[in-house]
């Protein structure tokens, strides 16, 4: 079993709703939040990530019957990835050909 670094996941989520209050302040048609999808671990960074998705929601009643939709997907280690050159993955916006989450 892998050993949970709980901390950088934690802060990872207290940015993303930070951020989904920035985003939630838009008055439009639609409602945009970042969710986190689940925990994984990831062979790459040898710790368990969290992997995020912004789905966008109608706030309008008379078109309450729509799904969300997802409109972008994200690691909570993804700054990380990108700092480093020789990691390139789905998650981090580096190599949208592999997942390494993939089953």
């Amino acid at each position: 079993m892998s050993t949970v670094r709980n901390d950088a996941i934690h802060s990872s989520t207290f940015f993303l709703r930070f951020k989904m209050k920035m985003i939630s302040l838009y008055r439009g048609p639609f409602m945009a939040m970042w969710y986190l999808v689940e925990t994984r671990y990831c062979p790459i960074l040898r710790q368990e990530v969290g992997l995020f998705e912004q789905r966008i929601y109608p706030r309008s009643d008379h078109i309450s019957d729509m799904d969300y939709r997802v409109i972008a997907r994200r690691c909570s280690h993804d700054l990380v990835c990108n700092a480093n050159d020789h990691i390139h993955c789905r998650w981090a916006y580096t190599n949208p050909a592999w997942d390494p989450f993939e089953e």
